[in-house]
């Protein structure tokens, strides 16, 4: 295991590879294709496409943001090479020049075709509809957590041994949507900063330590490869599942879309047939509920099962480090002008805007 001691490696981990984090998304967002910006992703061009050519404006592109084709891909005009996600961009998001609205050095932030503030700069808007625009919390769950009565104090301590027991009583009930948005349409995936009238600011490592009091320094954090075959039956196992109420009538009943149903998991809470097992589901749910939150709604990330393997190893992750990398990416991807929706610990980034700049 690498250790996660300097904002470095935080970095690293937040423009690690996407892939295995679009299963659980909402359908028809278009996620993997925001953060983090391949080449592929810049220069992308429609497969076979003839008329990629500069217009001789500062991008190319007229059309604000991607297209979605079922058949599309993002294809590298350096390279000709065809990535594996299953989009269409009709033409390219790269700046060639300095354009209203954004860098005088195009370089600086090469994606701002892409962004947000571009759509509103190019459309005369103020804003974006809020009305088409989703926030996605897990407080129900986050409740349920929090009234929890565990079987046995055994159970309890090892829970609270992990040092992420608090989380389900420090989340926010009340969300300030028009405020968290506002913020994300200031957030620069180029930079991973949000960009204010007088300079650039991001959470730091700091922030989610004094914020949150969880970890941010310790074994790292990192999905395993897509598609493990072990995960199926290494859930099964670790949460103490029988083998013949593994499998439902829709398919396999706790690996559903690329995570662990949250419902099912809470069902076997509180059937308390195990007390390793009970801390697991319920460390599992926490986390999912609280510091990973997807678009999924139902289910939490099907990677996070390996780390509760050893429950006397919890408490020596960096998962405060983990949750801003995955901060980091959910703003990246919010940014995007096409993104109906942010997920991620909103209790974060909320706690971080009051913290600097309530009463400024």
């Amino acid at each position: 295991m690498r250790v996660i001691n300097t904002y470095d490696d935080l970095v690293e981990d937040a423009t690690s590879s996407d892939d295995e984090c679009d299963e659980g998304d909402e359908e028809g967002e278009e996620e993997g294709d925001l953060l983090p910006f391949p080449d592929a992703f810049y220069q992308g061009h429609p497969v076979g496409s003839s008329d990629h050519v500069s217009t001789g404006s500062t991008h190319v592109s007229t059309r604000v943001g991607p297209l979605r084709g079922k058949d599309g891909r993002f294809a590298s005009s350096s390279s000709g090479s065809v990535s594996s996600r299953k989009k269409l961009v009709d033409q390219t998001w790269l700046l060639t020049g300095a354009g209203p609205g954004g860098p005088s050095d195009h370089s600086l932030i090469p994606s701002f075709g892409g962004h947000i503030s571009h759509r509103l700069w190019t459309l005369g808007l103020d804003f974006r509809v809020m009305s088409e625009y989703q926030f996605y919390t897990r407080q129900g769950g986050v409740d349920r957590l929090r009234l929890y009565k565990f079987s046995t104090p055994r159970v309890e301590n090892l829970v609270r041994a992990s040092n992420l027991y608090h989380l389900s009583s420090c989340m926010m009930h009340s969300v300030d949507y028009p405020l968290l948005e506002a913020f994300i349409e200031r957030w620069q995936p180029d930079t991973n900063t949000f960009h204010m009238p007088f300079g650039e600011m991001t959470i730091t490592l700091h922030d989610v330590s004094f914020l949150l009091q969880i970890p941010v320094d310790g074994e790292l954090l990192a999905a395993p490869a897509k598609g493990d075959p072990s995960f199926v039956s290494g859930i099964v196992d670790l949460l103490g599942i029988p083998d013949k109420n593994a499998v439902a009538a829709r398919g396999i009943r706790w690996y559903d879309g690329g995570g662990m149903l949250v419902d099912e998991a809470m069902t076997r809470l509180h059937a308390r047939e195990d007390g390793d097992a009970e801390a697991r589901c319920y460390l599992m749910c926490l986390i999912g509920s609280t510091l990973f939150v997807d678009k999924s709604s139902d289910r939490v990330r099907g990677w996070l099962y390996s780390y509760f393997r050893d429950l006397q190893m919890v408490s020596k992750y960096a998962w405060g480090a983990g949750a801003l990398a995955w901060m980091y990416r959910q703003l990246g991807r919010s940014s995007r002008a096409g993104s109906k929706g942010f997920s991620g610990c909103l209790t974060l980034l909320q706690a971080w805007i009051y913290e600097y700049f309530l009463g400024a």
